[in-house]
């Protein structure tokens, strides 16, 4: 009947938060994944392929002054985040290293997220604001080892590395689904740190 497809449709989609540094692409990254699928009522949620019948629903969010209260409101019911950086600049790294994600693990602790490189395609070795995977492990240890999962490259421009992210990113998050249903019986919502109305960013 119309409830158990319902049902069956529901069990198919994820919720993914997708969070950055300013300029660092992660709009662009949402229309690279979008290309050449199916588009399910906005740009955000995506059907990975016809044969699975997986969506994404990829949520874009806005930080700043004006938002960092309000993008919260978004984040219930998220299996995955994706931290979004540019390799051109080391400060929208060391943003995620010092800011973004306090912020984001203050909303959503316990929920896996994966550090992605934007801009392979304007990488310059010899300039010394671009970075890689050894300066990223650099800034890793001890600050984000223990809350992100995954690190993967990729330019939303070529499209070189977005279908690697998807597909991680989608296991991920449906790893996560499969974890949260098991623990869903029985166990209490976590506790409160009572810092939920003050934002690290703004």
């Amino acid at each position: 009947n119309q409830q158990v497809m319902m049902e069956n449709e529901h069990e198919k989609e994820v919720k993914i938060i997708v969070i950055g540094a300013t300029n660092s692409g992660k709009s662009s990254i949402i229309r690279a994944a979008g290309k050449n699928r199916t588009i399910v009522g906005d740009l955000e949620k995506i059907i990975l392929s016809e044969e699975s019948g997986i969506v994404l629903n990829l949520v874009d969010t806005r930080l700043g002054e004006h938002y960092c209260r309000l993008t919260p409101l978004c984040f219930p019911g998220a299996y995955a985040v994706m931290l979004i950086c540019s390799v051109t600049d080391k400060k929208s790294l060391e943003y995620l290293q010092w800011n973004l994600c306090s912020y984001v693990n203050q909303y959503l602790p316990g929920v896996p997220k994966i550090l992605v490189a934007n801009k392979t395609d304007l990488r310059d070795p010899n300039n010394t604001e671009h970075w890689g995977k050894a300066e990223a492990d650099a800034l890793l240890v001890g600050t984000l080892d223990h809350q992100v999962v995954d690190y993967i490259e990729c330019s939303a421009l070529t499209h070189d590395g977005i279908e690697e992210l998807l597909a991680k990113v989608t296991k991920l998050a449906f790893d996560e689904k499969q974890k949260s249903k098991k623990e869903s019986k029985g166990v209490s919502a976590p506790k409160r740190s009572g810092n939920e109305n003050r934002c690290s960013i703004c």
